[in-house]
């Protein structure tokens, strides 16, 4: 399958530091359906804003090299209680901003680019401390994680399996 010449993916939510625009170059652009060499990837004011043939980029524009390097979306992990040496769960201690960051940074070495930490079901006055961390948390850190897992009874009392 052939690429569409400049893709844009304007408006998407993908981050990426930097400012102003840059194209990152020499490496391979893997887009979920297919491996693209001799293209390059045109960051925005720290967006993505399109994938395009080496030849299709705009004049002057800064090119920084991947040196041959892979470059893919990110994992994203749906339901995650802990890595990195740490649980979100159990104690009042441990459902943290300081746990929540030091299970992104364990991420970010596998690829896992974001993640849904998931809070084990537990009593209602840790559910709610929960809340208030993830919040506390995508105020600091709006692109890691994408929202609380909640699991248990405290969602659907009917339907509880734990006393």
């Amino acid at each position: 399958m052939l690429s569409p010449p400049c893709q844009s993916t304007r408006g998407s939510k993908f981050l990426i530091s930097g400012v102003g625009m840059y194209a990152l170059t020499q490496g391979r652009i893997y887009t979920g359906h297919e491996i693209l060499d001799d293209h390059a990837l045109v960051v925005a004011n720290g967006l993505i804003d399109r994938v395009c043939p080496m030849a299709e980029l705009p004049p002057g524009i800064e090119q920084r090299s991947l040196n041959g390097a892979i470059l893919s979306p990110g994992f994203i992990d749906v339901q995650l209680n802990g890595c990195g040496g740490v649980q979100f769960n159990d104690t009042a201690e441990a459902v943290s901003v300081e746990t929540l960051e030091i299970m992104q940074k364990a991420n970010e070495k596998s690829g896992c680019t974001s993640f849904l930490p998931t809070l084990i079901t537990t009593s209602d006055d840790l559910m709610k401390q929960g809340i208030r961390v993830m919040r506390e948390y995508l105020d600091k850190h709006p692109h890691q994680a994408l929202g609380l897992h909640l699991e248990g009874p405290w969602l659907n009392l009917v339907k509880k399996r734990h006393p």
